[in-house]
């Protein structure tokens, strides 16, 4: 999250910034649109990183960068580092149940900013539009 925000409000001010036929309302909504879709996608991605295959492929990464990493050491070592086991290492790693809850947080706000800043704009271009019917 510390890097993140700061990351996203870049990106949607330039993305924004290169839209010169929009209004100030429509940048807005795209603004806020795209801080929410960057967090929803950081989000969904850990979510879908925490299911059970790819705990299993991190684990099993961890166990050959510990077999490397005692390869490497001397054999003389007092305290040879073992791995945990699958037990250990996932409920070390994965003991915060909710550490993606802010970028969802701010996802679905950003969205639902910018889809009721898109009724907003529709009802103005509405009204714009409807004394040229009529006419």
């Amino acid at each position: 999250m510390k890097y993140s925000l700061p990351i996203s409000f870049v990106i949607a001010v330039f993305l924004t910034a290169s839209d010169k036929g929009a209004n100030l309302i429509e940048n807005l909504s795209n603004f806020f649109f795209i801080i929410g879709l960057i967090h929803l996608l950081i989000s969904l991605t850990i979510i879908i990183r925490n299911g059970g295959l790819f705990k299993s492929l991190s684990y099993f990464a961890y166990k050959a960068h510990m077999k490397d990493r005692k390869h490497m050491e001397h054999s003389d070592d007092p305290q040879p580092h073992n791995p945990m086991t699958l037990y250990e290492f996932t409920k070390e790693r994965y003991s915060q149940k909710n550490r993606y809850f802010h970028f969802l947080l701010l996802g679905i706000t950003g969205m639902v900013i910018a889809q009721i800043l898109v009724f907003v704009l529709g009802d103005i271009t509405i009204y714009r539009i409807l004394p040229y019917i009529y006419a």
